[in-house]
């Protein structure tokens, strides 16, 4: 399962409504391979997990990417440089726990 912050709902409801994309588009969280997840605008699959916010995807995802990615988290920060969506992953390995984490600025999304 995919956690995504209120912060971080908020403010792709509010990017999505200022760039006017088309009504299929949603943000959509990616694999990167080796280098971790990411995020870019797209259109949903039939394959998707979708999170909707009054009535409108604004987030989607393929369901194997969220069954093998259990204890990710996504949230948005405003930062002095910014809007930054953090995607955070905990890793366990052998009962040691820790944390892998990706910063977004804004302006890699536009």
């Amino acid at each position: 399962m995919i956690f995504v912050t209120t912060q971080a709902r908020q403010e792709l409801c509010r990017l999505l409504e200022q760039k006017n994309h088309e009504p299929t588009d949603s943000f959509r969280l990616k694999s990167l391979g080796q280098r971790g997840m990411g995020l870019a605008i797209g259109e949903r699959t039939s394959d998707d997990t979708t999170l909707e916010v009054d009535g409108k995807t604004v987030l989607a995802y393929d369901r194997r990417l969220a069954a093998s990615r259990n204890g990710i988290s996504l949230d948005a920060y405003d930062t002095p440089e910014g809007l930054r969506f953090v995607i955070s992953k905990e890793v366990v390995h052998n009962s040691h726990s820790s944390v892998t984490v990706n910063w977004i600025t804004f302006s890699q999304l536009s």
